[in-house]
C-alpha cells in the first residue's frame, strides 16, 4: 500500500515531514514549546494603552520571549483575524489593475466581512489600516475609510519598463505579510469586546497556524461598573465551547483572584463589581471604563505565563521571572527591573507648591552602585526638560541633583548599601538656597550627611515652577532608571517637616501610582 503523501518520509533526514509529525503530537496531547510570543486583539491587548506595559509585553518579559503584538484599538475580531492572517477577504478591482505608482486605488470587498469600526473609520490610521499586506505578491497597504476600500502600493514598481499587474475579475485575496513570520509563534487571542463572530474568526486563525493546537483563547472583560456583563459572559461561554483545550477564562480569573494576588484591599464598589461579574475597579482605569490598569494588566500576565508553562506551550526555565502573588503588607517591593522602569503618580497640590523639600527613599536596593558612564535617576518631578528637580546617583556612586537653577553634586565616596540596601535622602530649600544629601541604613532612622550643605545656589527658579510635572521612581526623559533596583517607601516632606508624600510600596498598590517599562509591585 502506498505512503499518504503528507506521510511521505524525507529522502535526507529519512523522517515524516514536520507537519506531520506536529499533528501526530498534538493527538497525542503532546505539545511543543516555543520561544516566541504572538498577541492579537482589540485596545485590551494594545500596546499603545493606558501609558503602562500591556499584559503580552510582561509575559514575554517574564518568559524571555520574542513578542509580535499587532493589536489595534476599535478592531473587532474579523479585523483582527486579517492582522494575523488567517483571514485573508478578497477584492476585486475596478480598474482590473494594480498600477505601478503608489497612487491610490479603488477596490470593492467580494465577500461578506464585517469590518470593527461603526462607524468606518474617516481619516487613515490604525482602524481602518492594514499596513504591507500581499495582494497578488504585490505589497500594498490597504485602507477602509469613509466606507470605501483602496489600495496603495507601498513602494512604486521597480525596473526600466513596469508594467501594472492585472487582477482577475474574480479577484484575489489580501494577506498579511509580518505575521506570516509568527505563524510558528504560540498565539494569544483577547478580542470580541467591539464585536464580530468570534467563534468564527477563532477558528480561521488557529487554522493558520503551522501547530493549529498551539494558542490560548483569553475571555474578554466583563465591561464596567454599573454594566451588564451578560452579552460579554455569553461570548466568553461560546468560545469555551467552540475550543475547550484552548480557553481559559481570564476575566472569570481576575473576577475572583486579582485583587488578592495583587494584594489590594477591596473598596466599596470592588465589591459592588464583583457581586455583579464586572471586573472590580481597582483593577480597571476607571469605573467607567473597562479597559485593565497596571495593576489588571500584571494580574493577567502572571496567570497567562503560567499557562503557558502549564500547557506546554513554554518551557520551564530558571531564567523564568514571573513575580510571586502578593502578601498584602508583608513582602512587596517595587521593582524597577530595567532602565526604563518608572512608577509615576500625579503630584498632590501640596506637592505642586512646595518650594522647600525633603525627598527620603527609604529601603532602596541597588545591585550595582557605579555605571559606565552618566547619570541614573532615582526620583524626580522631571519631564521632556521641562520640571522641577531631579535626584540622581552618579557614575562613580556619589549623588548628584539637578533643578531649575542648575546641577549640584557632592564629590564624596561612593554611596555604601548595606547588604545591598540603603536609604537615601535630598534636603533642599530653594528661597535659601541651600541643598544637602544623606545617607542611612537603618530604614531613615537616623540620617548621616554627606559632604557639607550647599550654600549659595540660585533662588531664580521656584521648585514649583511645573505644577504638571508627574512624581516619578526611575526613568526620566532625560536618564534611566537603576536597573534592577527596588523601593520600599518614598517620603517627601516641605520645608516646616509636614508630610505631602508618604507612600508605602509594601502595603498597597493603589492611591494612583502607575507604572511602565516593566516596573511592577512584586513580592519581596
Amino acid at each position: 500500500m502506498a505512503i499518504p503523501p503528507f506521510l511521505a518520509f524525507d529522502a535526507t533526514t529519512k523522517l515524516p515531514p514536520k507537519s506531520a509529525i506536529d499533528a501526530l503530537r498534538t493527538a497525542l496531547g503532546i505539545r511543543t514549546t516555543t520561544t516566541r510570543l504572538a498577541v492579537f486583539g482589540d485596545s485590551m491587548s494594545a500596546l499603545t494603552q493606558g501609558g503602562y506595559a500591556p499584559y503580552g509585553s510582561l509575559v514575554a518579559d517574564y518568559l524571555g520571549l520574542a513578542l509580535f503584538n499587532p493589536s489595534t484599538p476599535g478592531e473587532r475580531t474579523s479585523d483582527i483575524a486579517v492582522r494575523q492572517g488567517g483571514l485573508a477577504p478578497k477584492f476585486t478591482v475596478p480598474g482590473g489593475v494594480i498600477p505601478i505608482d503608489t497612487s491610490e486605488f479603488a477596490v470593492t470587498l467580494a465577500e461578506s466581512y464585517t469590518s470593527g469600526y461603526s462607524p468606518a473609520a474617516t481619516t487613515k490610521g490604525n482602524i481602518g489600516t492594514f499596513l504591507n499586506v500581499s495582494f497578488l505578491g504585490v505589497p500594498v497597504n490597504l485602507y477602509h475609510v469613509n466606507n470605501a476600500w483602496t489600495m496603495a502600493r507601498v513602494t512604486a514598481a521597480a525596473g526600466s519598463s513596469p508594467q501594472p499587474v492585472a487582477v482577475p475579475a474574480s479577484g484575489a485575496v489580501v494577506r498579511d505579510i509580518a505575521s506570516a513570520a509568527w505563524r510558528n509563534a504560540v498565539q494569544v487571542y483577547m478580542g470580541g469586546f467591539n464585536g464580530g463572530e468570534q467563534v468564527k474568526d477563532v477558528t480561521t486563525m488557529s487554522a493558520y497556524l503551522e501547530n493549529p493546537g498551539r494558542f490560548v483563547v483569553l475571555g474578554m472583560s466583563t465591561g464596567s461598573s454599573g454594566g451588564d456583563p451578560t452579552p460579554y459572559k455569553a461570548a466568553n461561554a461560546a468560545l469555551k465551547t467552540a475550543f475547550p483545550d484552548q480557553f481559559f477564562d481570564m476575566a472569570a480569573y481576575v473576577i475572583t483572584n486579582g485583587l488578592t494576588d495583587e494584594g489590594i484591599t477591596p473598596t466599596a464598589q470592588d465589591n459592588t463589581d464583583i457581586a455583579a461579574g464586572i471586573v472590580p475597579t481597582s483593577l480597571r482605569r476607571a469605573s467607567n471604563d473597562p479597559h485593565y490598569n497596571a495593576a489588571g494588566q500584571r494580574v493577567i500576565a502572571r496567570r497567562l505565563a503560567e499557562l503557558l508553562i502549564e500547557r506546554g506551550f513554554v518551557a520551564a526555565a530558571s531564567t523564568n521571572r514571573i513575580p510571586a502573588r502578593a502578601v498584602p503588607g508583608v513582602n512587596l517591593i517595587l521593582s524597577l527591573p530595567s532602565t526604563t522602569s518608572v512608577a509615576s503618580v500625579a503630584p498632590n497640590s501640596a506637592l505642586q507648591g512646595a518650594d522647600a523639600l525633603s525627598v527620603r527613599l527609604i529601603d532602596m536596593t541597588i545591585p550595582s552602585v557605579t555605571a559606565a558612564s552618566g547619570y541614573r535617576a532615582l526620583a524626580s518631578r522631571w519631564q521632556s526638560g521641562s520640571g522641577n528637580w531631579q535626584f540622581l546617583l552618579a557614575s562613580d556612586g556619589t549623588l548628584f541633583m539637578q533643578d531649575a537653577n542648575g546641577p549640584v553634586g557632592e564629590q564624596s565616596t561612593p554611596i555604601a548599601p548595606a547588604n545591598g540596601v540603603i536609604s537615601l535622602r535630598l534636603d533642599i530649600n530653594r528661597a535659601a538656597g541651600t541643598m544637602a544629601f544623606y545617607t542611612s541604613t537603618n530604614s531613615g532612622a537616623t540620617w548621616t550627611q554627606r559632604g557639607t550643605t550647599t550654600t549659595g545656589r540660585s533662588t531664580t527658579n521656584a521648585l514649583s515652577g511645573n505644577s504638571t510635572a508627574l512624581l516619578r521612581v526611575g526613568a526620566t526623559s532625560a536618564y534611566p532608571a537603576v536597573a534592577g533596583s527596588k523601593l520600599k517607601r518614598i517620603t517627601i516632606l516641605d520645608g516646616s517637616g509636614a508630610t505631602l508624600v508618604n507612600h508605602d510600596f509594601t502595603v498597597t498598590d493603589t492611591e494612583g501610582w502607575t507604572y511602565a517599562g516593566d516596573a511592577a509591585i512584586i513580592s519581596a
